[in-house]
């Protein structure tokens, strides 16, 4: 290791016999040395420290800014908490490190503000904590209500579903939709927009009231129903947690606006405290260079000095020291002037720890010129994504500098520095020619930087011209004047202004073209715009009328009607009341008709003035009078149609009761006559034993056999008998249920046993096979006798138009089954002769047939039709094409609605019927031609 040695101890041995002068410069040398040494220490252990620490903190505010959003997007507790502690975590790390500055800066009042500013946003912080809980804890209430309120609704609806008396159809129905109406309004209440909440909470209040009607008065069972509703179903929770939640959310949204302003209000402090602390190494820096100056000027006049006295010790002071000092002081003016130069570091003492202290500092001086240059780059970057093009440019109008946007701007891919801006840019008035000077474009310039002006103009690109809107602004860069140009294209603003232009002459072509009378006042009644048919209508000139005021235009207006008075008061009264909106049927004095419409309209949300608007009636109200005469007229001619039908209908009725006695005595025939066979026999036999117990010839034999007989002969009596009975109630049943609307529970098919047993004559008579697949247990609560009309209308329509031909056999096939939503779908086909598309589109049609004449009435299937739709509640298709049969397929519900009795058989208000479609199955049809 090599000794070190002072410069103080070299110039003291190598002086000793010197002069005080000498002896003198020594010290001041030595002085000036430790001066030098102490403000180096000084800048590395205070300043440099201080300068990194604000850098710290700078970077831990512009942290602290990026997490706020973090904290605001929390959905959950736990996500609200992780974010709150990281803020919380950063501000504390802000915190720390303000502490570590306030013992290297004291007093500083940019320290005291980055304190106040951090201080606010902590204050902040806990309060948008607070509120982004309460946010989270109101959603999850919103969400766990609602969820409620589902449940609570569903147990409603199956409560409802299930049967009990005092319920009817259409209140269970109105239940029904009430019920659904208000699971649509809670879906709705997480997504509605505020404004509309009141609404959508009074129509939330109207569906529980119908449903609440529809109960009204149908007993405990229903009350039993009433309970299970939880009174938030009413509305009032789910509405006000959601009212809360969006006054949170706003809450939440001003004090996150207030945390932002205070968190960029803190790097603003931040960046200022970075900026001082530079500024102090700086400034210590050239205190320290004017010192080495100082010091090396007194130390060489020192020197001189020393050379009168002594030139040895000139020289050695020269090559130990001021040699050196002058190394360093160069390389120390040439790095401020912006020039590499190494600095020397030879030795072991006081210069070559300056010299190693110098280079410290010129290391750090250039990392920071490096984060300046950083930063240049990304305000340029900044700059360049702008869309407005920025040029500056000098006092001669060159361009010095221009940024990307506006490069793009004028179609340009080189450099535009350089370029004259008259050039680029043009007046409105006089564009010119690219390169033809640039005198009246620097006028405008200066103008707009004086008055701070937005100055059209117009700009090439690519040889063509475009318009642009142009700002100025003059700065002082670097002791020279320089103008900020910010130039933005305005083609599209002006091509939809030009539209607009286009509209509004459109616009009023259309006002001019439009039948109708139109004309706009101001507030004063003063005519902004009208149409000439306005007048017209009235009779008036046009050409005079824009030219009258309010109080003429109304008198000269009302001298036209047959009611002048009334239509001054009707007219008063409106502008009486702004507000006013009115409609009226004016007659005038020649006896037209004119439809009056006026109301006010509003600017900015304040009424500006009143539309008025005539429409002449005269005949429309006169082809109006028609019709209703034609309709009075049609009206009656329908009630003696339906009268007519009404009587056929009841005829078909006892037709249809005199069809089912034929066929009650047919059935009861057989039973009843082998009954009285029996009957005979038993008396004869009586009549026989008598006779042998008289003339005393009974034996034992004969009386066993007489038993015997009696046996059987009575066992067959009581079968046949029973036999009778049961097919006598069996009919008795049919024949009331065809007569009557009576509505009860029944077997389908047992029912439609019965009801084919009254058509057995007939359809014993034919050749053809009835196949019946019913299955037992399809228990229906519906109305039997609607069910009998309709297999019995059916089957017969078959038997007589699909099987023209008597002696050719068939097939008929009637089933059954369960559909969806439990509905009953029946089914009628046949393998006859099929339909047209012509009779198959008017098949339900009342009184069509194809048997005209041949005893067919035209209202068999149509009866079928409105007992399907009307009674039962169902709908019926036909499957058919000629020659393919015809296949009817009637689908009713399992329990029939009771609001369906209301329509009378045989009525419809339908005029056409018809739902026949084609044939889905060609090789399974039904019946032919209606009846």
């Amino acid at each position: 290791m090599t000794r070190r040695i002072t410069v103080g101890a070299r110039l003291l041995g190598a002086f000793l016999a010197t002069a005080l002068i000498s002896v003198a410069a020594s010290a001041v040398g030595l002085l000036s040395f430790q001066a030098v040494e102490r403000s180096q220490r000084a800048i590395m252990d205070e300043a440099l420290p201080a300068q990194a620490l604000a850098h710290a903190l700078a970077e831990g505010a512009q942290a602290l800014v990026a997490l706020a959003p973090q904290l605001v997007m929390a959905h959950t507790d736990v996500e609200r908490r992780s974010a709150s502690d990281r803020i919380r975590t950063q501000a504390q790390g802000l915190e720390d490190l303000l502490a570590r500055l306030r013992p290297r800066v004291p007093s500083s009042p940019l320290l005291e503000d980055v304190a106040r500013r951090r201080a606010d946003l902590v204050a902040t912080l806990s309060v948008l904590d607070q509120q982004i809980a309460e946010r989270i804890v109101l959603e999850r209430s919103l969400r766990e209500r609602l969820d409620e309120s589902r449940r609570a609704l569903e147990v409603a609806r199956l409560e409802v579903e299930r049967p009990f008396p005092g319920l009817s159809a259409e209140a269970r129905i109105a239940a029904r939709l009430g019920l659904s109406e208000i699971r649509a309004f809670l879906e709705q209440i997480p997504t509605v927009p505020l404004g509309r909440l009141p609404d959508l909470r009074t129509a939330h209040g109207a569906a529980l009231a119908r449903v609440n009607a529809a109960l009204a008065g149908s007993g405990a069972a229903l009350s039993d129903y009433l309970a299970v509703l939880p009174p938030d179903v009413a509305g009032a929770d789910p509405y006000a947690l959601r009212e809360r939640q969006d006054a949170v959310r706003r809450r939440t949204d001003a004090l996150l606006t207030a945390y932002t302003r205070y968190a960029f209000r803190l790097v603003f402090a931040a960046s200022a405290l970075v900026h001082d602390s530079e500024t102090a190494i700086l400034e210590a820096a050239r205190k320290q260079q004017h010192t080495l100056v100082r010091m090396g000027g007194l130390l060489l006049g020192l020197a001189v000095l020393s050379l009168v006295t002594a030139g040895l010790l000139g020289f050695y002071a020269h090559r130990t020291v001021i040699r050196r000092l002058g190394a360093l002081r160069h390389s120390m003016a040439a790095h401020v002037t912006g020039h590499a130069v190494p600095v020397p570091s030879t030795g072991n003492d006081e210069i070559s720890d300056m010299a190693a202290a110098l280079k410290d500092l010129l290391a750090t001086i250039a990392a920071r010129e490096g984060d300046l240059r950083a930063s240049e780059a990304h305000l340029r970057a900044v700059i360049d994504a702008v869309p407005e093009g920025i040029l500056s440019v000098d006092a001669s109008g060159t361009v010095i500098a221009a940024s990307r946007s506006a490069q793009d701007l004028f179609g340009q891919t080189a450099s535009l520095v350089g370029t004259s801006l008259g050039r680029l840019v043009a007046p409105p008035g006089n564009p010119g020619i690219p390169g033809t000077g640039n005198e009246s474009v620097l006028a405008m310039m200066e103008r707009a930087a004086h008055t701070h002006q937005v100055m059209g103009v117009y700009c090439w690109r690519a040889r063509t011209m475009f318009p642009a809107d142009m700002s100025a602004h003059v700065l002082d860069h670097a002791g020279r004047r320089v103008t900020v140009v910010t130039l933005s294209d305005t083609s599209e603003r002006h091509r939809a202004e030009a539209e607009r232009a286009h509209f509004l002459a459109l616009l009023a072509a259309a006002q001019e073209a439009s039948v109708d009378g139109l004309m706009v006042t101001d507030r004063e009644g003063t005519i902004i715009t009208s149409n000439r048919r306005f007048h017209e209508l009235l009779g008036l000139d046009p050409d005079r009328m824009v030219t009258y005021a309010q109080p003429r235009r109304a008198q000269m207006s009302g001298e036209t009607m047959a009611d002048p008075q009334s239509f001054l008061n009707l007219y008063q009264g409106v502008l009486a009341s702004p507000e006013a909106v009115a409609a009226d049927t004016l007659v005038l004095a020649d006896g037209r008709l004119l439809e009056g419409y006026t109301a006010p309209f509003r600017v900015g949300g304040a009424i500006a003035g009143r539309l008025w608007s005539l429409r002449d009636i005269t005949e429309r109200e006169r082809v109006r009078a028609d019709l209703t005469r034609a309709k009075d007229a049609a009206e009656k001619a329908l009630a003696d149609l339906r009268d007519a039908q009404g009587h056929l209908v009841e005829a078909e009725k006892m037709a249809s009761l005199g069809q089912l006695v034929a066929g009650v005595a047919h059935e009861i025939n057989t039973p009843v006559g082998i009954a009285v066979t029996a009957a005979s026999l038993i008396a004869d036999e009586t009549r026989a034993l008598r006779q042998q117990v008289e003339n005393d010839t009974l034996r034992r034999s004969s009386f066993l056999a007489f038993l015997e007989q009696i046996e059987e002969a009575s066992t067959l009596l009581l079968a046949n008998t029973e036999r009778a009975s049961e097919l006598i109630q069996s009919f008795k049943q049919v024949a009331v249920d065809q007569t009557s609307d009576e509505r009860r529970r029944f077997d389908l098919a047992h029912y439609t046993h019965e009801v084919l047993l009254s058509l057995g004559p007939p359809l014993r008579k034919a050749p053809h096979r009835l196949d019946v697949e019913i299955p037992e247990g399809l228990i229906l609560d519906s109305y039997p006798g609607a069910f009998a009309r309709i297999i019995a209308n059916l089957v017969m329509n078959a038997l007589i138009h699909a099987f023209p031909d008597p002696a050719t056999p068939g097939v008929l096939r009637l089933s059954a089954q369960v559909g969806a939503d439990d509905q009953i779908e029946m089914t009628v086909a046949d393998s006859g002769v099929g339909m047209s598309a012509e009779v198959r589109r008017r098949l339900f049609d009342p009184f069509f047939t194809t048997r005209r004449g041949q005893g067919g009435s035209g209202l068999g299937l149509n009866i079928v039709y409105n007992l399907v739709t009307h009674t039962l509640g169902g709908r019926i298709e036909v499957d058919t094409f000629p020659g393919g049969g015809s296949r009817f397929l009637v689908t009713v519900p399992r329990i029939a609605p009771l609001s369906r009795l209301a329509a009378p058989e045989g009525t419809s208000d339908d005029p056409t019927p018809s739902r026949a479609r084609g044939p889905r199955d060609p090789g399974l049809a039904l019946l032919g031609p209606t009846s």
